[in-house]
């Protein structure tokens, strides 16, 4: 993408991500929520660090997945953020003992539909097309198509992965 447009800033080079967001808290936790400006296939880093018990908060819920993680200080969980709901449990709000902190990078998906609609933002593809850009369905299976499936992730574990 950036050789196409070399005024992009970008957070690093070669760093597969476009974008950034720090929640310095004190108390960082986030709300139920889906990241659904993020990057549908792509993956969000969310680096944890502070002084908190991580054996009673700050865990990472994942719903769909129905998955509770613990999180301390120093972790990186890779998630697709746009693809599953997700929150944080409350570290001990209040105490003045405990801080959490939060950094995270992912890539917004309106970068992505600007490259495929021919370096357009979808405004100007409808004001050239007389119409809202269709979702591709192909990109969506792309995307997906990167991920294991739980009999690949099996597999590999067990040191049986077929690559192609």
């Amino acid at each position: 993408m950036c050789k196409k447009n070399p005024d992009m800033d970008i957070i690093a080079q070669h760093c597969p991500f476009f974008a950034m967001s720090q929640n310095f808290g004190p108390e960082a936790v986030s709300v139920c929520h889906i990241d659904t400006k993020n990057l549908v296939s792509g993956l969000c880093l969310i680096f944890v660090f502070g002084s908190f018990d991580f054996k009673k908060g700050g865990h990472l819920v994942l719903h769909e997945a129905e998955i509770i993680l613990e999180a301390p200080h120093g972790c990186i969980l890779i998630i697709p953020s746009a693809a599953l709901t997700h929150e944080n449990i409350a570290i001990l709000r209040g105490s003045g003992k405990e801080e959490r902190y939060v950094f995270t990078m992912y890539s917004a998906g309106g970068l992505f539909r600007y490259r495929d609609h021919g370096w357009r933002t979808d405004k100007a593809w409808k004001e050239e097309h007389g119409e809202w850009p269709e979702l591709d369905e192909r990109i969506w299976r792309e995307g997906c198509a990167r991920f294991l499936t739980l009999e690949q992730l099996r597999a590999h574990k067990m040191g049986k992965l077929q690559t192609k």
